[in-house]
């Protein structure tokens, strides 16, 4: 039996497939969001509006419907293209997409998230006291 070639990795592939290992507690939400995604290969860029479940520091429960065409790869925007947070599908159920960020967001972020009210409150212009990603080095 021949060795098992590896596969080629890019940027992408860093989320690793092993099944439901959460490390960060889900906070629930009912929140609109955008999803912006390559369509018709990379000639068009698309966007759709989805439900946001729940979310945790490092990933999202979002509905997008039965005949969801929302590839494996993919932005969450949040506000008026405010943020814009790199997402890997981690599991599709009939309705729902199961998420993993690509770079985990910090606590704070996500539970100013979890308390916005109306569910289309994502959808406008978030303040600058929204900070989704954790600062690294030394503080200005």
């Amino acid at each position: 039996m021949p060795p098992e070639t590896p596969r080629k990795r890019h940027y992408l592939t860093r989320v690793p497939a092993d099944g439901d290992r959460r490390k960060y507690y889900r906070r629930p939400t009912d929140l609109l969001v955008r999803i912006l995604f390559l369509g018709q290969g990379i000639r068009q860029i698309a966007t759709r509006t989805c439900r946001m479940i729940d979310i945790s520091e490092g990933g999202a429960k979002i509905e997008v419907g039965p005949s969801s065409t929302i590839p494996d790869h993919f932005y969450l925007v949040l506000g008026e293209f405010d943020f814009f947070i790199g997402c890997s599908v981690v599991e599709r159920q009939t309705i729902y997409l199961h998420t993993r960020f690509l770079a985990d967001c910090s606590a704070s972020f996500i539970n100013k998230l979890s308390r916005l009210a109306p569910p289309d409150a994502t959808l406008e212009k978030l303040g600058t006291e929204f900070e989704p990603f954790k600062k690294s080095g030394p503080a200005a």
